[in-house]
């Protein structure tokens, strides 16, 4: 188990150099997911107490299946997974997915 801050920032970077070196847009979506996975852990261990974020969830960012995770400023659902230039559901899939949980620490 990952518990050390400088840990789970460390697989985030990697996240990123991966995202940039990816040619598909399925792999970078995996990416995506993966460095909000790694975020997350390390928000919640550091105890993020600034801005809020929200944790939003795509139950069918792959394939149909499988979920995808990122981060937001905002609670409004703007899905990457669906983006308006998506070949098969254009814009109809941008509000798909839910707000599963929201970070900010503050007491």
């Amino acid at each position: 188990m990952i518990t050390a801050p400088a840990d789970t920032l460390n697989l985030a970077k990697k996240d990123l150099q991966a995202m940039a070196l990816n040619k598909t847009i399925t792999d970078k979506r995996h990416d995506l997911n993966s460095l909000t996975q790694h975020l997350y852990a390390f928000l919640e261990i550091v105890q993020y107490d600034e801005k809020k974020v929200f944790l939003h969830e795509c139950p069918m960012a792959f394939n149909g299946s499988e979920d995808g995770w990122w981060f937001s400023s905002a609670k409004k659902i703007d899905n990457p997974y669906y983006g308006p230039k998506h070949p098969k559901y254009k814009n109809a899939m941008l509000e798909c997915g839910t707000v599963e949980d929201s970070i900010n620490n503050m007491q």
